[in-house]
């Protein structure tokens, strides 16, 4: 199954990536450019559909708005089995499913598939051995761009993990606090995840979250 799904997901995805980077460096000379470059491709690409996710997110959130104020009422009078079935029926009233909820992470799972993608391309693409960036000394590694003890201490998760909550914090001014809450969770996951990943994902990975900060941004002072 999971042959499957690398073939007919990740892999057209890995190609694309290949072919944007190869590309980019046939003209630029540099993977450490070429990398932000498939970035901001992947970005653009997924564009429309970042659109339409917020349009679904907002749909979701505006109907549980309305409906917020009977759930409440619900709550305070009605308790087990009987709770249940007032907010099946409430639920059922406004079409509107508990599952729906996971509209507010759509964002994420769009991006996902991409992030997987480009974290076994990149970990497995031998020309970037060796590379080095700015102050990264070999993309295909950790950075270990601090020293703390003898201990090398990688500082782009760091630096990927400030975006990302540079960009909770932006985005839940607006957001319901649950939503927001989860922003931050997850950002605290990939820091986990992608400590020690390669310097080349983290490069990618962070100036694709910029790229998102700053096309929510231009989207906010629009409206």
């Amino acid at each position: 199954m999971l042959n499957i799904l690398y073939t007919i997901i990740i892999y057209p995805i890995e190609q694309l990536i290949r072919l944007v980077l190869e590309s980019s460096y046939a003209v630029l000379g540099s993977y450490g450019l070429s990398l932000i470059v498939v970035s901001l491709a992947v970005s653009l690409i997924l564009l429309p559909l970042y659109q339409l996710a917020e349009k679904l997110q907002n749909k979701d959130r505006a109907l549980r708005a309305e409906m917020q104020p009977k759930v409440e009422d619900i709550k305070e009078v009605y308790k087990g089995y009987e709770r249940h079935l007032y907010l099946k029926a409430l639920y059922r009233e406004h079409g509107y499913h508990p599952l729906s909820s996971l509209k507010s992470s759509l964002g994420l799972l769009i991006q996902l598939p991409f992030l997987i993608a480009a974290y076994h391309f990149i970990s497995g693409y031998d020309p970037l051995q060796g590379v080095s960036f700015s102050v990264i000394t070999d993309l295909s590694e950790p950075d270990g761009l601090l020293q703390v003890g003898g201990v090398a201490v990688n500082l782009l998760p760091f630096l990927m993990t400030a975006v990302n909550l540079g960009g909770a914090y932006f985005y839940a001014r607006r957001l319901p606090k649950r939503e927001g809450y989860q922003m931050v969770l997850v950002a605290g996951v990939f820091l986990v995840l992608l400590y020690n990943a390669p310097s080349g994902v983290l490069l990618y990975w962070t100036c694709n979250n910029i790229f998102s900060f700053f096309k929510y941004l231009i989207v906010y002072l629009k409206r």
